[in-house]
């Protein structure tokens, strides 16, 4: 005769196993089948397991105990800065001594100045390397000269001269003065040589400084 078995049957619920008590055959000697109770039992006993184990897994890692805070501190300073054309040029080209007899001879040239924006400027022209006192003159040789000036607009009513600082020239409307923009700004620079010379015939030339006060 087949034996009854009363061993533990598996019952698989999801990832957990529930063991429940399997009831032997009745009528088997020895053995007295499990009460409907203790059943429920068991069966209870193993849900609240698996109850347990999925509160676990949905829970994930446990919550930081605490925070603390404190603040950065960031900080820059932006200083005044200006730069100015290295080299331009201004040329009057050939200029026919019997013309220059009677007719001034006219030139400009743009420069080029970068300030901070918002700052003030002022833009200076020196006397150049063969002036004579206040009058500038480009020089032929050792000992030829020609005058001529350098102005803010055309004619000849607004010399250009130098500057004291960035807000002030060194003789009231006779520097450009401007306000930085953080880009360059073309500044135009006229030049004329007066008539009414008579100087030998060859090439003249003459060395300015440039220079921005900010």
């Amino acid at each position: 005769m087949n034996q009854p078995s009363n061993l533990n049957a598996l019952r698989v619920v999801g990832p957990v196993a529930i063991v429940g008590l399997a009831q032997p055959t009745s009528g088997t000697a020895g053995h007295r089948p499990a009460t409907k109770p203790a059943r429920r039992r068991l069966l209870c006993a193993g849900l609240a397991g698996v109850a347990a184990l999925l509160a676990g897994l949905v829970a994930g890692p446990a919550a930081h105990a605490g925070t603390a805070t404190g603040t950065l501190s960031v900080s820059i300073t932006i200083t005044a800065s200006c730069t100015i054309s290295s080299t331009a040029t201004l040329a009057f080209g050939s200029v026919a001594a019997s013309t220059l007899a009677t007719t001034d001879a006219t030139a400009n040239s743009s420069i080029s100045v970068t300030c901070t924006n918002g700052s003030p400027y002022a833009i200076g022209m020196g006397l150049g390397t063969n002036a004579s006192g206040n009058q500038r003159r480009m020089l032929n040789g050792s000992s030829n000269y020609i005058n001529y000036g350098l102005y803010q607009s055309t004619g000849t009513t607004q010399p250009w001269t130098t500057a004291t600082n960035s807000t002030t020239c060194t003789t009231t409307g006779q520097c450009v003065l401007g306000t930085g923009t953080g880009s360059a700004t073309a500044v135009t620079v006229y030049g004329d040589v007066p008539s009414g010379q008579t100087p030998v015939a060859g090439g003249f030339t003459d060395s300015v400084t440039m220079t921005v006060y900010y």
